[in-house]
């Protein structure tokens, strides 16, 4: 009900620099789960413009860390790029990889839609295909 709605806090950040402040005040508010859609967005179009945004990125994900030694969830998504041998990968690769400690990528084809657990603390990779449908999710293979 309406305590659930109290603790939920939307942020629509405009720059990479609205959305580092929004995280760092996230530091000292009570919460359990926090969503940040396309984290990568802003940094990625500073990337050749900014020099010390390696640094604030790293900054905004060490805050995450904290956060996350609370107690709390942190779900990040994050823009991904091809590359010259075509392979699909993050924006912000190295770094998301070595602050996360839990990485799912989602794949989806005109075929087909597949999960990839790619890092957890405490389980193996896991890959399968699965469907969404009317029912939820279907998965396809294991």
């Amino acid at each position: 009900g309406k305590d659930l709605l109290d603790k939920i806090f939307i942020i629509k950040a405009k720059n990479f620099n609205e959305q580092f402040k929004a995280i760092e005040k996230l530091l000292n508010v009570e919460k359990s789960l926090i969503v940040v859609d396309s984290l990568t967005v802003y940094y990625r179009k500073l990337l050749k413009e900014e020099s010390g945004i390696n640094t604030k990125m790293a900054k905004l994900m060490k805050n995450l860390a904290k956060i996350t030694r609370k107690g709390n969830t942190a779900v990040i998504t994050s823009m991904v790029y091809s590359n010259m041998e075509k392979d699909i990968l993050p924006v912000g690769g190295g770094m998301l990889k070595n602050w996360s400690n839990c990485i799912i990528r989602l794949e989806k084809n005109e075929t087909e839609r597949r999960f990839v657990l790619e890092k957890h603390p405490k389980l193996k990779k896991i890959e399968f295909n699965f469907k969404i449908t009317n029912d939820g999710i279907e998965i396809m293979d294991v």
